[in-house]
């Protein structure tokens, strides 16, 4: 990977990570909505998002975000600004491109 491309995933990266979304969480025997980040992780050198670990709703292949191409609006601005974007691994995972 070059070191251009290497530079605009970690930037992208890290406007992920900034990221907060509406979840329901039980606090104090209830639930109630508030924001938390992504639920994401790392797998052979690529950053992944996935519907299938809990976590807000951010990617959706069948149902929700139908405009973006199932993919939560705000995910999609925080990488591209930098160059980047997503690509389906399978329909319950996203990964970062370049």
């Amino acid at each position: 990977m070059k070191q251009n491309e290497t530079a605009a995933l970690k930037a992208a990266i890290a406007e992920v990570k900034k990221l907060r979304f509406e979840d329901y969480k039980r606090i104090d025997g209830e639930y109630r909505e508030v924001l938390v980040p992504v639920e994401w992780f790392e797998r052979d050198d690529q950053f992944l998002i996935s519907d299938e670990r809990g976590g807000p709703i951010v990617i959706d292949y069948y149902d929700y975000f139908r405009d973006t191409g199932g993919i939560h609006p705000d995910l999609i601005d925080a990488v591209e600004k930098h160059g980047c974007y997503w690509e389906w691994e399978n329909p319950g995972a996203i990964c970062l491109a370049y």
